[in-house]
């Protein structure tokens, strides 16, 4: 089991800082999905993010992002346990 946490968490961290670094060929396939720039960037420091989780044997995820300003208020909650 821990050895496809290593393996996983490689694949991870270096698909992150392959959107991070920003080749063409990247920066090529964000624009034919029509993402804009900081979306290749944020999903690349996610997969980093959880790359360094999985080497660090952590295996609880919390992901909560609120946005209360203005009229509309917007929630977005991940708790879970990874196995």
């Amino acid at each position: 089991m821990a050895i496809r946490s290593k393996l996983l968490s490689a694949v991870f961290i270096s698909s992150g800082f392959l959107k991070l670094a920003g080749p063409k060929f990247v920066r090529a396939r964000f624009a034919r999905w029509h993402y804009p720039d900081w979306f290749r960037i944020a999903i690349g420091v996610w997969e980093v993010e959880a790359g360094a989780s999985l080497s660090s044997g952590n295996r609880n995820a919390t992901l909560v992002i609120n946005d209360n300003a203005g009229t509309n208020s917007e929630s977005i909650s991940l708790t879970g346990k990874m196995l």
